[in-house]
């Protein structure tokens, strides 16, 4: 990877870690958005018989309940929080690209400069004799 390509993706990451720590700062007060351990009752169809279609009996009413989205093959409580968690880093992305475009920016030759100067400092101590 070129360096200056590194250093605008180590200052895109610095940039989202800062506003993660941000926005989590902010969340600590919120609840969590679990429920309570064990069986949930609430997604059982209590008319099924746990004989004949266990199944259905546990997650009846839940099956019900639940529209599968058009661009997924299925749902479940796993596939609600994946999408829960794309959703905010994009959100966090979306935040971080904001703030990286206010920022300054130097300039292409500045930049290629102290790139080159950095190259050359550790070449020649690569170069230096040890003692």
């Amino acid at each position: 990877m070129k360096p200056l390509a590194l250093s605008l993706v180590l200052v895109a990451c610095s940039v989202s870690i800062a506003a993660a720590a941000d926005k989590t700062a902010k969340q600590s007060d919120a609840k969590p958005q679990y429920g309570t351990w064990g069986f949930d009752s609430a997604g059982a169809d209590l008319k099924a018989k746990p004989g004949d279609d266990f199944f259905r009996y546990a997650n009846g009413a839940w099956l019900d309940r639940v529209q599968i989205p058009a661009d997924k093959p299925a749902y479940s409580l796993r596939l609600a929080m994946t999408d829960t968690t794309e959703q905010r880093l994009h959100e966090l992305m979306e935040q971080a690209a904001g703030k990286a475009e206010q920022a300054p920016r130097a300039s292409k030759a500045k930049s290629s400069r102290s790139i080159n100067r950095s190259w050359t400092r550790r070449a020649s101590r690569r170069q230096a004799p040890r003692r």
